[in-house]
């Protein structure tokens, strides 16, 4: 599978995700930070083309990623999303199901 057809997956839209957060965040010429909590399958070539734009997504001006990979405590993980401006489940099949 190609890094294109793992970026052009309705399921896994993260590439997409990461893409439209630098948008925003040159838009807003402000700090903006995406964290993702969630691991993927280890040698998943989404996870794969998804490290590959969070490495550089590291060198965005306006972008910052946390990318948490383990479990959060449910207290710690209701505190992120109360601090959050924006929730965005990117799986069709899961959580909510609200497209990126």
């Amino acid at each position: 599978m190609s890094v294109q057809a793992a970026d052009q997956s309705p399921a896994k839209n993260t590439l997409g995700l990461l893409r439209l957060m630098a948008e925003v965040a040159d838009a807003m010429r402000t700090r903006v930070t995406l964290r993702i909590l969630g691991n993927a399958k280890h040698r998943s070539i989404y996870r794969q083309c998804f490290q590959a734009a969070i490495g550089r997504a590291a060198r965005h001006e306006f972008l910052s990623v946390d990318w948490r990979r383990d479990y959060v405590p449910a207290d710690e993980l209701s505190a992120l999303l109360g601090s959050s401006w924006l929730y965005v489940s990117c799986s069709k099949h899961e959580g909510f199901g609200l497209p990126a």
